[in-house]
This record gives C-alpha cells, structure tokens and sequence, in this order.
C-alpha cells in the first residue's frame, strides 16, 4: 500500500495539472474571451501532455527506487544519491519523483536527504517551472525537454 501512495506521490504534479486541463476541456468557455471549441482543444491537449508527463516521471520514479535499493547499505549510495540528484534536478517533476523514490526505499529519513540537498542547492517550494526557462537555453524549446516530457529517449 505504501509503495502505491508513493508512486501517485511521486507523480503528483503533473497528474494535478492533467486533472486541471481535462476538468477545463470539460467545461464551457471559462475565459472573458469565448474562443469557441479552440480553447476546450487546447486544454485537451493539454492534458494530453501532461498525462503522458505523468507516465514519464512514473518510470523516472520507478528507475530511481530501482538504483537506490541497488545500493541501500552500501557506501557507495552517497554517489549514487550525487548522480539521481544531479539529474533529477532540474524540474519540480523531477525532483519530486526523486524523493518519493527515496522515501520508497530509505524511509522518511531518504526523503528528508533529498529535500535538504536541494534546498542546500537553493530549490524551494516555489521553484515549480524547469532550470533556464526565461532565458535563451530554456527547455521548452529544446527537444530533448519534450522528449522528456512524453517519455522517450531523444
């Protein structure tokens, strides 16, 4: 059972937003400007996205358990956490998907690591949008960053 709300927790940020833009597709025009069907579309599409983001972070998750029960007991788990951090952490999703892999595996005190490393790394609650958006290198121009987001190796 524990293992179940880890995984929906690890995964709760874009499964939240997946809900929000599907319950907007749902709905009449919900903006001050009624664009007819292209904004019911849109947050379809939305949704879309963030479903399949969902599935994304979810194998995220899952590969991240799988190399800290790998190492769990040895010395060599303090690397191991340096190479998961480093590459989870350049979204919310991300970083999320991360701590609820540890907590998985390590117990509440895996999950307080990873929170105080990025917070060591200056991530707060409110970092929510992907490292580099507003400026030239921002991921979502990037393919890799899509391919990412849908689950599939660039």
């Amino acid at each position: 059972m524990k293992r179940i709300l880890h995984g929906l927790l690890a995964v709760w940020p874009p499964l939240a937003l997946a809900g929000l833009s599907f319950g907007l597709a749902a709905c009449p025009s919900p903006g001050l400007i009624d664009m007819g069907i292209w904004d019911n579309i849109a947050a379809g599409i939305a949704g879309a996205t963030f479903m399949s983001d969902v599935g994304a972070r979810f194998a995220e998750y899952r590969k991240a358990r799988a190399k800290i029960a790998q190492f769990e007991g040895s010395p060599a788990l303090g690397n191991a956490f340096y190479q998961l951090g480093t590459y989870h952490k350049r979204s919310w999703c991300q970083r999320t998907a991360l701590r609820w892999a540890a907590t998985d595996v390590l117990g509440p005190n895996g999950g307080q690591i990873v929170k105080l490393w990025y917070t060591a790394l200056g991530y707060r609650w409110w970092h929510v949008l992907p490292d580099g958006t507003f400026s030239r290198q921002s991921p979502f121009l990037k393919v890799g960053f899509w391919s990412s987001v849908v689950g599939v190796k660039a």
